[in-house]
């Protein structure tokens, strides 16, 4: 019961061992493992020893911040499954193990946010965060079904190979409803709403947290798909971000300033 605090120096000495086996992929080939899901290149591991690092850095501030709370012992145990689901999108080429390391930061994060149950605004930031990933997370994976419905596979390089051929218009929507899943972990707008009344009602560490892992997660990820998956449309693709990077640029900063 008094000892609880060892759970974060367990966690750490983890993330290192972690940090230096990752930081050795660096010097490892480019190459698909796992049938051709999951990528080894300099790309996965730069955002792989990111997430380890902000990661760290979160856990040394949560164990002041929870020290002596029921659940101190719980939160290094779910920093580092979100850590593990940061480092798998960044790697990841499938879009079957995307949706599955999407659920893990998306879970873990929400548990993490109302981890202090008697907190009336940290229970209500996690319903809503529930509640609009749940939603978000469905037409994610309707984009997938199409994108699979179209070409018959689920991995990225063989995606690029048949997507060409298809319609464009199913195309460009399939990608728009895999992309609500995509910015709900960067907070694109219109997905951005969650984001004041969880970043508000969740602790100050685990807020923190969340406006620095699941993003580099999501852009991590975002770029992969672009690059990999629809290499002959990236002109395209490329307007279409850039657009909605401003209008995100903009709307986050004319609402902060009410």
């Amino acid at each position: 019961k008094n000892r609880k605090d060892i759970a974060t120096w367990v966690a750490l000495a983890g993330l290192v061992a972690v940090a230096i086996e990752s930081a050795r992929m660096l010097f490892f080939a480019t190459q698909p493992v796992f049938l051709d899901t999951y990528a080894v290149d300099q790309y996965a591991v730069y955002f792989k020893l990111f997430a380890v690092a902000s990661t760290a850095f979160v856990l040394l501030a949560t164990q002041s911040h929870f020290r002596g709370m029921p659940h101190e012992g719980e939160v290094p145990a779910l920093m580092l499954l979100t850590c593990l689901g940061i480092m798998g999108l960044a790697a990841s080429q499938d879009l079957g193990l995307i949706a599955l390391f999407i659920q893990l930061v998306t879970v873990s994060s929400y548990i993490l946010v109302g981890i202090a149950k008697d907190n009336r605004q940290s229970t209500e930031a996690a319903l809503k965060m529930f509640l609009f990933s749940a939603a978000v997370g469905a037409v994610m994976l309707y984009g997938m079904v199409l994108l699979f419905g179209l070409t018959g596979t689920l991995r990225l390089p063989e995606l690029a190979a048949k997507l060409p051929a298809m319609p464009v218009v199913t195309v460009i929507a399939a990608f728009l409803f895999v992309l609500a899943g995509y910015g709900f972990e960067v907070t694109l707008v219109p997905f951005h709403t969650w984001v004041p009344d969880v970043y508000q009602g969740a602790p100050t560490p685990i807020a923190g947290f969340l406006s620095v892992g699941p993003k580099a997660a999501g852009l991590a990820v975002l770029l992969r798909t672009l690059v990999v998956a629809f290499p002959h449309n990236m002109g395209n693709w490329a307007e279409i971000i850039a657009v909605i990077a401003a209008i995100t640029m903009t709307v986050g900063n004319i609402f902060a300033l009410r």
